[in-house]
Order: structure tokens, then C-alpha cells, then sequence
């Protein structure tokens, strides 16, 4: 985890976003949370992630972002050390997947989010994605089967406010 989320917090995060999530997941259900680079996504996911490790909520959390997790993917064609990443996050109880879309999208990265999507989807797991796309743009990215599983298994909530990043 980046020093910078370490403290990343359920105080930092709008009381209204952080009672829609937490009333999305009492549901089984996700949440797609977009908006503009730097306006928090990323820093409420990490909250979500810190507060669910300290109190144990749902069982086996698992964070990764989506460049990350292809990454890893790939890497572990040659290297086992690690465990299967496609393994650990189907069998998490909750999945944070930020900046969905960011990947480069091709043939291979669709067809591995495909299969984590589709899995998830099918055994009604919590999953949680941020992305700089609306799920409206994201099927031109990831395409109608991807794009129509997150849509039916969340809750999009678009994020405001300028970037965190600059400072001023």
C-alpha cells in the first residue's frame, strides 16, 4: 500500500458516499465509483480497504489496481511465489479494483477481466471498482458483456471536486 493511504480514513470520506457504500455492500452489492483524476476515488477505496482490515467487515478483503493486477497476472506465468492473483481475488470476500479502464485495453487484459468479472458476478461476490470513465463510455473500452456485469451487480456514484493531487 502507497505511504500516502495509510491514513486514508472514514472521517476523510463524505458521510453521504460512505453511507451509500456501506448500504450497498449490507446488500451483497458493489459500488462504481467514478469521476474526474484526483477527486478522491482511489483515497475512498483505501479508506474502505484500512477501516475492513482493522474490523475484520466481510471477511478477506483484497485490493488491487486494475494495471497492477494485469501486471501481476502476467508475472506469475513464470513466478508462483506469490500465489495465483486471479485465485486470490475470485476468492476474496470483497474485491476494490481501481482505475478500471486505465489498463491499455486488448484482447488478453478483456478477455482475464472478463473471466474475474463474469466470476464474481456469477457467484455474487462484493466488488468494488473506481475508474476516471463513466460505465456509459466504459463499454467502448471494455466492452458490452464486461461493462453490462458491473453495471448489474453495483451502484455507480459519481465523485466532485477538484484534484487532491495539486496543491495549491
Amino acid at each position: 500500500m502507497p505511504d500516502h493511504f495509510k491514513s486514508a480514513e472514514k472521517s476523510s470520506v463524505p458521510t453521504p458516499i460512505w453511507n451509500a457504500i456501506k448500504e450497498q455492500m449490507n446488500k451483497r452489492k458493489g459500488i462504481y465509483l467514478f469521476g474526474d483524476a484526483g477527486s478522491g476515488k482511489t483515497h475512498t477505496m483505501f479508506a474502505l480497504f484500512n477501516r475492513a482490515d482493522a474490523s475484520q467487515d466481510y471477511g478477506v478483503w483484497r485490493f488491487w489496481s486494475v494495471p497492477d493486477f494485469l501486471s501481476d497476472i502476467k508475472s506469475s506465468f513464470d513466478d508462483k511465489t506469490d500465489g495465483d492473483p486471479m485465485k486470490l481475488a475470485k476468492e476474496a470476500h470483497v474485491l476494490i479494483l481501481d482505475d478500471i479502464g486505465a489498463e491499455k485495453a486488448t484482447e488478453w487484459s478483456t478477455g482475464i477481466l472478463f473471466e474475474l468479472i463474469d466470476y464474481r458476478y456469477r457467484e455474487n461476490k462484493i466488488t468494488l471498482y473506481s475508474s476516471n470513465i463513466d460505465l456509459d463510455k466504459m463499454s467502448e473500452v471494455l466492452g458490452d458483456r464486461i461493462t453490462s456485469r458491473i453495471r448489474g451487480s453495483t451502484r455507480a456514484i459519481r465523485l466532485f471536486g477538484k484534484d487532491r493531487r495539486v496543491i495549491c
